[in-house]
């Protein structure tokens, strides 16, 4: 066996393999003034690049804002035209479609603008009047678009939505509308243009425009394209999550970035909204073109780093090349004295500097290394003759996992020779059918953690750091089935380095056989024990346990290792092991049997009483080995005797009739509170029928009933009018239910009864207490009802008196004012009429008259006549709703007045308004009717109520109020009528119960016509109610022309109090 020298030298056919320092030297140069080449040109770049880039965004973002503003000033130029246009139509003109026609054809400023022409719409949403060139539209209702829809509700201009003309060809465009209005500022139409958005005049001739080279304009609406080079693509929806720049500008994004645009093209956008119109001009260039400069100056940065790197490489490669020539010389005698059929000879090489130092402290090294490998030798041959001729199997590798060492007793063993394993990997051939690692290759890894996944049975040795043991059966190891025992061991250099592992084997087949029976046979007689149910054990002479069975260890939830070798006082508290400890001492010295009940302690700390029996047993020479023991738990049985005595004495006591009978009803017990409440006793009881306690007066099937419960196996709870045997009546209530064995099978009858009679007495004197309390409290509700609204109604009314007072000043002035500047314009426009005389025949008459004409002077004297007039109007109807108000809620007059309910009706309506108008029509039938005594703030609250309530009953649909009042003889009549939803029957019923609601939460209390059907009542009137769902309703008010009785009036005041 040869091993390499500690120095061992260079072979040959290395030397090429490596760099030498001249190529070092020039390989660093030229990766070190690489790197600073890149990082500098890098750092450049990075910069130009940035400061490029945004100079670009905010250029391009400019141009955009630019574009966008004048395109939004191009839109308000268009919507002054055509609302000049508009101011043009007068109500004579609506009336006429062939003026209006002419009027359209001839509308030349806006027609440069609107070149798709013009439709003249009518405020039904109906063509009245075109210029586009398509007769089928006149008549034609257009209010399903929202330029028509939306200027007739609010009045106001409207630029639409793209969209497709709905007749042939069926072209793309946006509209404009704005209302016309007549000389009281009224809506009488509206003009509508048309712009259409493939010509690329006007508002799209943008499309047209180019930024850069081959960038391009596009204008968009939500996510429909208005104006697009491609006029293909107008009109398309695009679609989101396809262009990130436009989903971005749609959230409100303004400027630019980098985006991928919808055909996957890498571009440069920008994005700026159009005024108020709700569109967004986009532009966008590619990206390439943008940056198409830095992509050159990086270039010809690249070109000139290139150049200055390889010049370097150059220059330093020649002077490195100059430097190292003497080391080259030493280098290759080091390489050919390495050889190991070269003598080695000491070099000659005298250059005056470190080099000739190095040249000779080689020498002198190689003098030593030439004698120490002459001794190794040696030393080799003397421990390999150990190896080989020990008696035990063994082997040795080294750090490569090569075999150095198969010595001739493991040849023996495995039947592989020396000569087929030194040298090899093979150490895992004799032992396994695959290849895989051996204790030695895991010690030498220093992986002995995988020892779990390839060994079942393998341990550290306690005597070798670093070792490993492990055991196993081997079907097939020289020719034998053989049980192995291996112990790996590393071998160190005086570094603590493992430089090699030796592994020794030794076949212990024959002791494995024997322990192997042992163990069967023990197991065997453990699975008898542990299939005893009650715990098992037994113990050596000194008390420690020497096996146990199943049950034993689960008593005291310990383990085998934790039972085994202990005694009872380790596996529990002391007191109780000394009882036990006594009575085995017994036992080994007399030698006899012992049986007796006392206590342990089980693993949950529950004490648990048992009864325990044990024996002596002895060894197979007839010695006495200790004491095998068993024991059962009988806590549960004991715990049973208990509870039956205290469930006998808990009868005996107890103050509930307790009576038990057989399946026939014959009286098997009965507790001593049963003679105390019949009158019998035991003895007179047992035997007989309960029957002997019926009284008469319980019906025949209540009996029925319970035998048929009590049968089925249920329980059956009631209570009995029940007879004593001094003949006096008592009433009980008793639980009876059946009784069963463990089969399931009823054997009898158990009944617990009490004593109720006392109780039943309470019950009935309760009973009528409460219904004198419930009374006691309607009347109190309802006084409280009256209170809290007529409360409420005087906060009202004082609130209504403090606005009329602070509403009245104000309104005054304005009035006034407003008076005041009717007389300034007439004035004014006497003047005018005064200077337009004297200046009638004066040089430049004809350009003021066409400057009169152009500002519209004459219509805006008498639009602001109009405008006065309306002003004054609104001021008296203001002051109207104030006085209604304070009216309404007659702060000042809260007792009996003699009023017109036709003027009390129409004050009340004027204070509903606001909540009829949007959903109803209000028509007056006021008759011809007397005034009435009555509490008109009271009335004024029913009839509100029955107003608001008409007004949610038309569940958003329009409708229609009818107020209705007539005379009758004796009594006026008030009806409102609805056409809303209508009343069920089921509901109708209850309409005027306190808080009975149908309204959501928030929107009524419930008490509204609860407390309008109790003032009419104290009016000595009546309120009626006829309703058929999906119809409407109609709510009649019937009241005396003469008031309120005099009972109803000292009613009505108490409740005012």
């Amino acid at each position: 066996m040869h091993t390499p020298a500690s120095g061992g030298s260079m072979k040959p056919d290395q030397k090429d393999q490596k760099s030498s320092i001249k190529t070092k030297v020039t390989i660093t140069t030229f990766i070190t003034v690489s790197l600073l080449v890149v990082a500098v040109s890098s750092t450049l770049f990075s910069y130009f690049h940035t400061l490029l880039k945004e100079s670009i965004f905010k250029q391009q973002f400019v141009l955009v804002s630019e574009i966008a503003g004048q395109l939004n000033g191009r839109i308000e130029f268009a919507r002054r035209q055509l609302s000049l246009e508009a101011a043009d139509i007068d109500s004579h003109a609506m009336a006429d479609p062939g003026k209006l026609k002419h009027f359209l054809t001839h509308a030349s400023p806006a027609r440069m603008i609107f070149d798709a022409g013009f439709l003249v719409i009518g405020t039904d949403g109906r063509v009245i009047a075109e210029s586009m060139g398509f007769p089928e539209l006149v008549g034609k209702d257009l209010r399903f678009r929202d330029y028509v829809s939306e200027p007739l509700r609010s009045g106001n201009s409207i630029i639409s939505a793209p969209f497709r003309l709905s007749v042939p060809p069926h072209s793309p465009m946006i509209a404009m509308a704005v209302p016309v209005r007549d000389g009281n500022k009224r809506i009488i139409g509206l003009l509508a243009g048309y712009h259409s958005l493939l010509t690329g005049e006007f508002l799209t001739d943008l499309s047209s425009e180019r930024v850069g080279e081959s960038g391009y304009l596009f204008l968009i609406n939500e996510r429909t394209i208005l104006m697009h080079p491609d006029k293909k693509r107008i009109l398309e929806p695009i679609p989101e999550g396809i262009n990130r720049g436009i989903d971005q500008a749609l959230r409100g994004f303004e400027g630019s970035l980098d985006n991928m645009n919808s055909s996957g093209q890498h571009m440069l956008s920008s994005f700026k909204k159009v005024g108020r119109t709700g569109w967004i001009l986009g532009s966008n260039i590619p990206y390439k073109e943008a940056f198409n400069p830095l992509r050159v100056l990086a270039l010809t940065a690249t070109l000139i780093s290139v150049g200055g790197t390889m010049l370097s490489l150059v220059v330093v490669w020649l002077v490195t090349r100059r430097l190292t020539h003497p080391l080259s010389q030493l280098t290759a005698h080091m390489d050919a004295a390495g050889a190991k059929d070269q003598t080695w000879q000491p070099i000659e090489l005298r250059t005056g500097d470190e080099i000739e130092r190095l040249a000779d402290a080689f020498n002198n090294m190689m003098k030593e290394v030439h004698d120490t490998k002459q001794l190794l030798k040696e030393e080799k041959d003397f421990f390999s003759g150990i190896i080989q001729h020990a008696a035990a199997p063994m082997f040795v590798i080294d750090r490569n996992h090569k075999i150095i060492f198969w010595n001739g007793a493991l040849a023996k063993l495995t039947g592989k020779s020396s000569f087929q394993m030194t040298g090899t990997k093979q150490q895992w051939t004799p032992f396994y059918p695959s290849k895989r690692p051996v204790l030695a290759d895991l010690v030498m890894d220093h992986t002995m953690e995988r020892a779990d996944e390839l060994y079942s049975s393998h341990s550290t040795s306690l005597f070798n750091e670093g070792s490993l043991r492990a055991e196993g059966w081997y079907e097939n190891l020289g020719g034998k089935r053989r049980y192995i025992f291996f112990e790996a061991a590393p071998i160190k250099n005086n570094n603590n380095e493992i430089i090699a592992v030796i592994e020794t084997l030794e076949d212990i087949t024959e002791r494995k056989l024997a322990e192997e029976a042992t163990t069967a046979h023990n197991l065997f007689l453990q699975e008898i024990m542990d299939a005893i149910p009650n715990p098992v054990y037994y113990k050596d002479t000194k008390g420690a346990y020497l096996g146990c069975n199943a049950a034993f260890k689960i008593f005291f939830c310990k383990t085998a290792q934790e039972i085994i070798g202990h005694t009872l006082q380790d596996i529990m508290p002391e007191s109780y092991g000394d009882v036990s400890s006594q009575k085995e001492q017994y036992i080994l010295d007399s030698g006899r049997s012992e049986r007796y009940e006392t206590q342990l302690v089980r693993a949950d700390g529950m004490v648990r009483n048992i009864l325990v029996s044990k024996a002596p047993f002895s060894n197979t020479d007839g010695t006495l080995a200790g004491v095998v023991g068993a024991f059962v738990d009988i806590t549960e049985q004991r715990r049973m005797d208990d509870q039956i005595r205290k469930m006998s004495r808990a009868i005996e006591q107890s103050p509930a009739t307790i009576v038990i009978t057989d399946t026939q009803g014959l009286i098997e017990y009965v507790n001593p509170k049963f003679s105390q409440t019949t009158g019998y006793s035991a003895e007179e009881a047992i035997g007989m029928n309960p029957r002997i306690l019926k009284s008469g007066e319980m019906p025949e099937d209540y009996y029925t009933d319970l035998w048929r419960v009590i049968s089925a196996g249920k329980e059956w709870r009631g209570e009995f009018r029940n007879k004593r045997k001094d003949g006096s009546l008592y009433w009980e209530f008793a639980s009876i239910s059946p009784l069963f064995d463990k089969s399931g099978v009823i054997t009898g009858y158990l009944a617990v009864k009490e004593d109720i009679t006392d109780r039943k007495a309470d019950e009935a004197e309760l009973a009528k207490s409460r219904m004198e309390l419930e009374k006691a409290y309607t009347e109190l509700k309802e006084a409280q009802l009256q209170i809290f609204q007529q409360e409420k109604m005087a906060s009202i009314g004082q609130l209504a008196a403090g606005v009329a007072h602070e509403i009245n000043n104000p309104m005054g002035f304005i009035s006034s004012n407003l008076t005041t500047l009717t007389k300034y314009i007439e004035r004014l426009s006497e003047f005018i009429t005064a200077g337009d005389r004297a200046l009638a025949e004066a040089p430049g008459a004809d350009l003021l008259k066409e400057t009169r004409k152009r500002l519209k002077i004459d219509y805006i004297m008498e639009d602001a006549r109009q405008l006065i007039i309306e002003s004054l109007d609104g001021a008296g109807r203001v002051r109207r709703i104030v006085q209604d108000l304070k009216s309404f809620s007659r702060v000042d007059n809260a007792e009996q007045a003699l009023i017109n309910l036709n003027e009390a009706l129409e004050t009340t309506i004027n204070i509903a308004w606001n909540e009829i108008k949007y959903v109803a029509s209000l028509n007056r039938d006021f008759g011809d009717i007397p005034e009435i005594r009555c509490y008109p703030q009271q009335l004024n609250q029913v009839f509100l109520n029955l107003l608001v309530n008409a007004a949610h009953a038309m569940e958003g649909e329009q409708g229609s109020i009818t107020v209705r009042t007539w005379s009758d003889g004796a009594d006026i009549n008030v009806s409102v009528t609805d056409t809303g939803c209508g009343i069920p029957e089921e509901i109708r019923q209850r309409i005027f119960e306190p808080f009975f609601t149908t309204k959501e939460v928030g929107k009524g209390t419930g008490l509204g016509l609860s407390i309008s059907y109790d003032i009419i009542r104290k009016h000595g009137g009546e309120i009626s109610v006829e309703s058929e769902p999906g119809q409407g309703t109609t709510f009649t008010v019937r009241l005396p022309v003469s008031g309120p009785s005099k009972k109803d009036d000292a009613v009505n005041h108490g409740k005012s109090l």
